[in-house]
């Protein structure tokens, strides 16, 4: 599911076709290279950032949000849950170290 506020960014874009990405196993670096073109084009210094930090990020969001694993799995587009478990646990790692460093 889209927020209605992506799904007018992304009916704005221009393209040739319906779809807004194309996806196979070999545009991985198609759309890197995309990517890249957009962060010159807005004069944004890539340094370490990458289409994969848009999932980090929104996990990210999910955790801080308190949605339950099982709507994250689907939302993440896991195949298993053990794997968004594995990010959720991190997540909270990080955040004990936080809290603690706080004292």
């Amino acid at each position: 599911p889209l927020s209605d506020r992506i799904i007018e960014i992304l009916n704005n874009i221009p393209r040739k076709t319906e779809k807004v990405f194309r996806w196979s196993k070999n545009s991985k670096s198609s759309l890197n290279r995309k990517f890249d073109r957009c962060l010159k084009d807005l004069e944004i210094i890539k340094n370490n950032r990458s289409f994969h930090n848009f999932r980090k990020t929104f996990r990210m969001k999910l955790f801080n949000a308190k949605i339950p694993l099982e709507n994250a799995k689907v939302l993440l587009r896991h195949k298993d849950i053990r794997t968004t478990i594995e990010n959720y646990t991190e997540y909270a790692r990080l955040e004990l170290i936080n809290d603690i460093n706080k004292i």
